[in-house]
């Protein structure tokens, strides 16, 4: 993941942070005081400057009395099927695909291998002529 796509997640979700946090009337210091950070960190995050961890994204959440959840509802992040490279190499189907630095990309090749492995029930995948 490059910068820019982690500054595309960060930022939404360092925003609604400060959104709810305005909304209950809480301060950045306050907030910071909570969980024991300075209130120029409370700032990074909510600028997406900073990118929050998953532990530090549980101890926002019960400070702001939300669920962690509550800190994506509105950002583009898509569930990705986790696939097991491993496993993959065992049965043949991408001996080479772990070299691909992409996650994304990686996930989308092994999609497109798995697609075309299995074709549609009752679908003719007998090569066409061509004229």
């Amino acid at each position: 993941m490059s910068k820019g796509e982690t500054k595309d997640l960060d930022a939404p979700v360092g925003a609604r942070m400060r959104q709810h946090r305005i909304e209950i009337g809480m301060s950045q210091m306050t907030l910071a005081q909570n969980l024991r950070l300075t209130f120029q960190q409370i700032q990074k995050y909510e600028k997406g400057s900073n990118r929050i961890g998953a532990g530090q994204i549980g101890l926002i959440a019960k400070a702001l009395q939300v669920s962690p959840v509550y800190f994506y509802d509105e950002t583009d992040v898509q569930p990705v099927e986790v696939m097991s490279l491993g496993s993959l190499r065992q049965e043949g189907e991408l001996p080479r695909v772990h070299k691909v630095e992409s996650p994304v990309l990686r996930d989308r090749i092994v999609s497109l291998v798995r697609t075309i492995a299995e074709p549609e029930q009752g679908a003719d995948i007998a090569p066409q002529a061509t004229e």
